[in-house]
Order: structure tokens, then sequence, then C-alpha cells
């Protein structure tokens, strides 16, 4: 299976380094191979398609071309060889505190259309009220100390939701994968729809296909 560069992704350290090892890509254009310090695993490079860019969260986001028998992995794929093509310039600071934003919001609608379905409308329209991230931080956590038992942890977990957006600058994983576990709880199909909708705000954002 061969891709195209805008088919490829791979989030990076900044200054093109890689994640955990901190070990530097070569400059745009020039190969990386399996067994090089840049590789992943030892069968080569992992790389995201579109839906697989939630999971892999980074400073920074490259579009790469890849070579050889491409590995396909749950959330990623594996090529012998790749190489940096361009930096995706609308992966910014900027961009990543509305993408946080975004999940915390959705969290808090999420839990609150629960909220409305259990006959708690009083509760759920005290979580809709804020309208910064502080606040509804500072609301959400309010309401779990004085919640009934179920809601505790979802409305614990929307003020922390809030809190890590509002903190983030360019590394929003935890803010995200607390949005996620807000709405979806544990269970896998329910997690892959909030994947595939945060997948779907990074590409409408970023201009990258679907």
């Amino acid at each position: 299976m061969k891709l195209t560069p805008v088919d490829a992704y791979k989030f990076l350290a900044a200054r093109a380094r890689q994640p955990f090892t901190r070990a530097q890509w070569p400059a745009p254009g020039e190969w990386v191979a399996a067994g090089d310090d840049v590789c992943d695993m030892p069968s080569g490079v992992r790389v995201c398609r579109p839906r697989d860019l939630p999971y892999w969260l980074d400073d920074e986001l490259w579009a790469l071309e890849l070579d050889g028998e491409i590995i396909e992995e749950r959330y990623s794929l594996v090529a012998p060889r790749a190489r940096l093509v361009r930096q995706v310039a609308t992966w910014t600071s900027a961009t990543v505190r509305e993408l946080t934003a975004a999940c915390a919001w959705r969290a808090r609608d999420e839990i609150a259309s629960h909220l409305r379905a259990a006959g708690l409308t009083t509760l759920a329209d005290a979580l809709t009220a804020p309208d910064t991230l502080t606040a509804l931080a500072e609301r959400a956590n309010e309401l779990a100390a004085g919640a009934p038992a179920a809601w505790i942890d979802p409305l614990g977990l929307v003020g922390e939701c809030g809190s890590e957006a509002e903190a983030a600058h360019i590394r929003p994983a935890t803010a995200i994968l607390t949005a996620t576990v807000t709405i979806a709880g544990w269970d896998d199909d329910a997690q892959a729809v909030e994947r595939a909708w945060q997948a779907d705000w990074i590409c409408r954002r970023l201009g990258l296909p679907a």
C-alpha cells in the first residue's frame, strides 16, 4: 500500500524531535528507515492516518511520504521508510487551545443532556450556566461535591476537563482524554465515536483530508 504525503502524518516534539527519545529527525526530504534512531518500531516509523490523529498529539504535526510495505495497525500505520515533507502550519498553540476548549464544552453538554434525561434539570442548568472554562471547572467541581453519588465522577471529570483545557498550551492530550472518558466512560465503542469526532474536528480545523 502506497500513501501520498497528505495521507500520512506524524506528531513530533518541538524542533522535529521524536517523542520520548527526542531523537532528531533529518531535514524534510531525507529518508529514514527501520533501525534509525527516529523509528518508533523495529519494523520502521509509526505514522497517523487522519483518523488516528487524536491518539498521538504533540507539539508539531508533519505530513510524510512513505515507502515500502506498510503495516496497518488499529491506531496507526508502520512504514519501513518515511520522510518529512512539510510541517502543518495550522497546528499551533492557538489551535490546540481551540481543540481543548471544544472538548471541554462538548463534555459539559453531553453530561448536561444525561442529567436532564435523568430528571435532574436544576443540576443540568447549573452546569450549563458558566460561559468560561475557569467558571465551568469551578461550577462542575462545586456541583460534584453535592451531587447524587452516580453523578459525582462525571461532574468531577467535567471540572477536570475544564481545568486542563484552560491550562493547555501545546499538549492537550490529558484534556482530550478526560473529555473522552467523561462522555464515553471506558466503553470502547463510545470512545471510538468521540475519537472520530475529535479527528473530524482536527481535520476540518487544519484543512486536512478526512
